[in-house]
């Protein structure tokens, strides 16, 4: 396990490899072990109480000259601060999050939206998924209530085809 130290630093290696113009700050989305709760950080604790942690960045960029905001998953890891490539949900892996615009706002992008893969027929996903309401980082927990719904929804998908 490394140290949290290590973790900040691992991360922002990450982001400086990455093709965004981050900001400094950092958010943390730490997952309970059920899977339906979460707590939204701007800095991560000493204790991580919770199975999966998700780092969110704020990255800047320009359109038509005007600065715009946006948010960027910069990754996924376990509670010892194992870099993942998913998050299970039954028969669904949370492979990416990615963020869309809510209906206020033209540019910014805040709104998470799930990137799911079924667990055994990769070819199965949620791309074509019409994800409902305005859910936040901030609230995270209505964003893994709609993973669990789809999850439920589309259960007997990989049986069917």
């Amino acid at each position: 396990m490394i140290t949290k130290e290590q973790f900040i630093t691992l991360i922002e290696v990450t982001k400086s490899s990455m093709e965004y113009d981050f900001l400094e700050k950092n958010q943390f989305v730490i997952i309970d072990i059920d899977m339906q709760h979460s707590k939204t950080y701007n800095e991560l604790p000493d204790k991580i109480i919770g199975q999966w942690i998700i780092v969110i960045s704020t990255y800047r960029w320009k359109n038509f000259g005007y600065t715009n905001y946006s948010y960027k998953t910069v990754g996924f890891y376990d509670k010892t601060f194992l870099k993942i490539d998913y998050i299970p949900f039954g028969f669904w892996l949370l492979k990416d999050i990615e963020f869309w615009r809510f209906n206020s706002d033209i540019f910014n992008q805040y709104k998470p939206v799930p990137v799911l893969e079924h667990r055994f027929k990769s070819q199965l996903t949620s791309k074509d998924y019409n994800w409902k309401g305005d859910v936040s980082i901030s609230n995270f927990d209505r964003f893994l209530k709609q993973i669990w719904d789809y999850e439920i929804e589309k259960k007997d998908l990989a049986f069917t085809l």
